[in-house]
Order: C-alpha cells, then sequence, then structure tokens
C-alpha cells in the first residue's frame, strides 16, 4: 500500500486510531516521515507551505506527543 503523500490525517482522533491500530508505526518502519503539520507520510522531510508554519497543526502534534512519538520542543 502506497501512502507517499496519498493520505492526509487532520483530525486528532484519526491519527490517534492510526496509532491505537499500529498503522502509524507500520509507516514509520517502512521509513516514511509523518509531518505532522500538513498531515502527510513522506520519504523526506517536507518543506510545503502548511510545514513552515511554527504553529501549525498544534492538535496533531499534542497527539504524538502523548503517545511518545514526538519529542517536545
Amino acid at each position: 500500500m502506497e501512502l507517499y503523500g496519498s493520505i492526509r490525517i487532520k483530525n486528532p482522533k484519526t491519527l490517534q486510531s492510526w496509532i491505537d491500530k499500529g498503522w502509524y508505526q507500520r509507516e514509520i518502519d517502512a521509513g516514511y516521515i509523518f509531518a505532522y503539520r500538513c498531515g502527510r507520510f513522506r520519504v523526506e522531510v517536507c518543506q510545503c507551505s502548511k510545514c513552515r508554519k511554527p504553529n501549525a497543526a498544534i492538535e496533531l502534534k499534542n497527539v504524538l506527543i502523548q503517545n511518545e512519538l514526538l519529542q517536545w520542543k
């Protein structure tokens, strides 16, 4: 299943569901990076306009921090 850039997770509940089901970790293990600001799985660090905004997608960032998948910065 090719998810690179095709799936966009904007809802924090959806992200939590992906984490609970193990789908998030499966994609990370496959070499993808989750760009939480735009909500897409990428092969490289995302440089889109949403990802360049410093305060974008705070809710998704909080879900990742709560699940200890992102170090607080």
